[in-house]
Protein backbone atom coordinates (compact mmCIF):
# COMPACT_ATOMS: atom_id res chain seq x y z
CA UNK A 1 0.00 0.00 0.00
CA UNK A 2 3.01 2.24 -0.17
CA UNK A 3 3.55 5.44 1.74
CA UNK A 4 -0.06 6.78 1.76
CA UNK A 5 -2.18 4.31 3.72
CA UNK A 6 -5.24 6.57 3.88
CA UNK A 7 -5.28 7.04 0.09
CA UNK A 8 -4.76 3.31 -0.38
CA UNK A 9 -7.74 2.36 1.78
CA UNK A 10 -9.96 5.01 0.20
CA UNK A 11 -9.09 3.90 -3.32
CA UNK A 12 -9.27 0.24 -2.38
CA UNK A 13 -12.81 0.57 -1.15
CA UNK A 14 -13.77 2.13 -4.51
CA UNK A 15 -12.11 -0.50 -6.69
CA UNK A 16 -12.03 -3.76 -4.73
CA UNK A 17 -13.85 -6.89 -5.79
CA UNK A 18 -15.40 -9.37 -3.36
CA UNK A 19 -15.54 -12.96 -4.58
CA UNK A 20 -16.93 -15.55 -2.19
CA UNK A 21 -16.03 -19.23 -2.32
CA UNK A 22 -18.73 -21.85 -2.61
CA UNK A 23 -17.35 -25.13 -1.30
CA UNK A 24 -20.17 -26.88 0.54
CA UNK A 25 -23.71 -28.16 0.08
CA UNK A 26 -24.82 -25.59 2.65
CA UNK A 27 -23.37 -22.74 0.57
CA UNK A 28 -25.00 -24.08 -2.62
CA UNK A 29 -28.35 -24.38 -0.84
CA UNK A 30 -28.07 -20.83 0.54
CA UNK A 31 -26.50 -19.21 -2.51
CA UNK A 32 -29.39 -16.86 -3.23
CA UNK A 33 -29.18 -15.46 0.29
CA UNK A 34 -25.46 -14.86 -0.17
CA UNK A 35 -25.90 -13.19 -3.56
CA UNK A 36 -28.43 -10.74 -2.19
CA UNK A 37 -25.54 -8.81 -0.63
CA UNK A 38 -24.70 -6.09 -3.14
CA UNK A 39 -21.08 -6.15 -1.91
CA UNK A 40 -20.63 -9.63 -3.38
CA UNK A 41 -19.33 -9.27 -6.93
CA UNK A 42 -18.87 -12.91 -7.74
CA UNK A 43 -18.48 -16.51 -6.73
CA UNK A 44 -15.71 -19.07 -7.10
CA UNK A 45 -16.63 -22.73 -6.84
CA UNK A 46 -14.10 -25.04 -5.17
CA UNK A 47 -14.81 -28.49 -6.63
CA UNK A 48 -12.66 -30.54 -4.23
CA UNK A 49 -14.24 -29.26 -1.04
CA UNK A 50 -17.66 -29.33 -2.69
CA UNK A 51 -17.15 -32.98 -3.68
CA UNK A 52 -16.37 -33.85 -0.06
CA UNK A 53 -19.43 -32.00 1.19
CA UNK A 54 -21.55 -33.89 -1.36
CA UNK A 55 -20.25 -37.24 -0.10
CA UNK A 56 -18.08 -37.99 -3.16
CA UNK A 57 -14.68 -36.74 -1.97
CA UNK A 58 -12.16 -36.11 -4.73
CA UNK A 59 -14.62 -37.00 -7.49
CA UNK A 60 -14.67 -33.49 -8.95
CA UNK A 61 -16.33 -34.62 -12.19
CA UNK A 62 -19.12 -36.53 -10.43
CA UNK A 63 -22.67 -35.67 -11.53
CA UNK A 64 -23.47 -34.29 -8.06
CA UNK A 65 -20.55 -31.88 -8.33
CA UNK A 66 -21.34 -30.93 -11.92
CA UNK A 67 -25.02 -30.38 -11.11
CA UNK A 68 -24.11 -28.19 -8.13
CA UNK A 69 -21.68 -26.15 -10.24
CA UNK A 70 -24.34 -25.73 -12.95
CA UNK A 71 -26.79 -24.53 -10.28
CA UNK A 72 -24.26 -22.00 -8.96
CA UNK A 73 -23.51 -20.69 -12.46
CA UNK A 74 -27.21 -20.32 -13.31
CA UNK A 75 -28.00 -18.62 -10.00
CA UNK A 76 -25.11 -16.18 -10.46
CA UNK A 77 -26.42 -15.32 -13.94
CA UNK A 78 -29.85 -14.53 -12.49
CA UNK A 79 -28.26 -12.24 -9.91
CA UNK A 80 -25.87 -10.61 -12.37
CA UNK A 81 -22.79 -11.88 -10.51
CA UNK A 82 -19.58 -13.27 -11.95
CA UNK A 83 -18.98 -16.97 -11.47
CA UNK A 84 -15.83 -18.98 -11.83
CA UNK A 85 -14.66 -22.50 -11.18
CA UNK A 86 -11.34 -23.64 -9.79
CA UNK A 87 -9.64 -25.73 -12.49
CA UNK A 88 -7.41 -27.90 -10.33
CA UNK A 89 -5.24 -29.22 -13.17
CA UNK A 90 -5.93 -26.72 -15.93
CA UNK A 91 -5.85 -27.73 -19.55
CA UNK A 92 -7.03 -25.79 -22.58
CA UNK A 93 -9.95 -28.20 -22.91
CA UNK A 94 -10.93 -27.91 -19.25
CA UNK A 95 -10.78 -24.12 -19.27
CA UNK A 96 -12.83 -23.98 -22.48
CA UNK A 97 -15.37 -26.39 -20.98
CA UNK A 98 -15.73 -24.11 -17.94
CA UNK A 99 -16.41 -21.12 -20.16
CA UNK A 100 -18.79 -23.16 -22.32
CA UNK A 101 -20.68 -24.13 -19.15
CA UNK A 102 -21.18 -20.45 -18.33
CA UNK A 103 -18.26 -19.49 -16.11
CA UNK A 104 -17.19 -15.87 -16.51
CA UNK A 105 -13.70 -16.55 -15.14
CA UNK A 106 -11.53 -19.56 -14.28
CA UNK A 107 -9.14 -19.97 -11.37
CA UNK A 108 -6.08 -21.74 -12.75
CA UNK A 109 -4.87 -24.16 -10.09
CA UNK A 110 -3.57 -23.10 -6.68
CA UNK A 111 -0.33 -22.99 -4.79
CA UNK A 112 -0.89 -26.44 -3.29
CA UNK A 113 -1.59 -28.11 -6.64
CA UNK A 114 1.20 -26.24 -8.44
CA UNK A 115 3.73 -27.31 -5.80
CA UNK A 116 2.42 -30.87 -5.92
CA UNK A 117 2.80 -31.01 -9.73
CA UNK A 118 6.20 -29.35 -9.53
CA UNK A 119 7.27 -31.93 -6.93
CA UNK A 120 6.15 -34.77 -9.19
CA UNK A 121 8.13 -33.32 -12.12
CA UNK A 122 11.23 -32.86 -9.95
CA UNK A 123 10.98 -36.43 -8.68
CA UNK A 124 10.73 -37.73 -12.25
CA UNK A 125 13.66 -35.55 -13.35
CA UNK A 126 15.84 -36.78 -10.47
CA UNK A 127 14.91 -40.40 -11.18
CA UNK A 128 15.68 -39.92 -14.88
CA UNK A 129 19.11 -38.49 -14.02
CA UNK A 130 19.97 -41.46 -11.84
Amino acid sequence: YGHDFEKYTTEWNKSSVLVIQIESVFAVEHLEELLEFEEVDGVMVGPYDLSGSLGVPGQITHDLVNDSIAHVIETCKRYGKSCGVHEVDPTLEGVQASFNAGSTFVVLSSDVFLLWKWGERMKKLINDIR
